[in-house]
């Protein structure tokens, strides 16, 4: 069965969620190599129990990164890693879109929070109007 894309609108709630560290997906393992898909099999225990059988050969290509809301995640932890006994698979093209603008808005957050404390005047919220 071929993975499917997401819609616009969840590629966005991944962004919103992912900034916000509500998400982990295997991008944040930091191993290499065999160690990191020994660690990727720990985390996502799918994996390990058959989640990629509908996927053909040629579908695995498409993946970009396995993924899970961080409250999904079991008691246990693996090396620091939570271990996650569901997860969402992200298409290839998907990440690709949604990385960059992942990369953007952590940006902006650590330019904005570096700025200061944002007593200027220029731009001032008025409260209670």
């Amino acid at each position: 069965m071929p993975l499917a894309t997401m819609s616009e609108k969840d590629r966005r709630k991944v962004i919103v969620d992912f900034c916000a560290g509500r998400i982990f997906t295997s991008q944040m393992i930091t191993e290499e190599g065999e160690h990191w898909a020994n660690m990727l099999r720990m985390i996502f225990i799918p994996i390990v129990l058959g989640g990629l059988a509908d996927l053909s050969e040629e579908d695995t290509g498409d993946v970009g990164v396995f993924w899970e809301y961080a409250d999904q995640a079991g008691p246990r932890s693996i090396n620091g890693y939570p271990i996650f006994f569901s997860m969402h698979i992200m298409h290839i093209t998907d990440w690709q879109k949604v990385a960059p603008k992942i990369t953007e808005m952590l940006k902006t957050q650590k330019q904005f929070i570096e700025r200061g404390d944002g007593d200027g005047e220029q731009g001032k919220l008025e409260l209670g109007r």
